[in-house]
């Protein structure tokens, strides 16, 4: 299963070192077709 991760802005260099597929500032930024989802209209 793959793993998205949007921290607060404190946690996000602490965030970068987990075990998680992708780390962003903002859902803004998450792009679905990067996992095999459909793309957002």
């Amino acid at each position: 299963m793959k793993c998205v991760m949007v921290p607060d802005d404190k946690y996000l260099e602490e965030a970068k070192k987990l075990k998680v597929d992708k780390v962003l500032k903002s859902l803004d930024d998450f792009k679905p077709e990067e996992f095999g989802l459909p793309a957002f209209d």
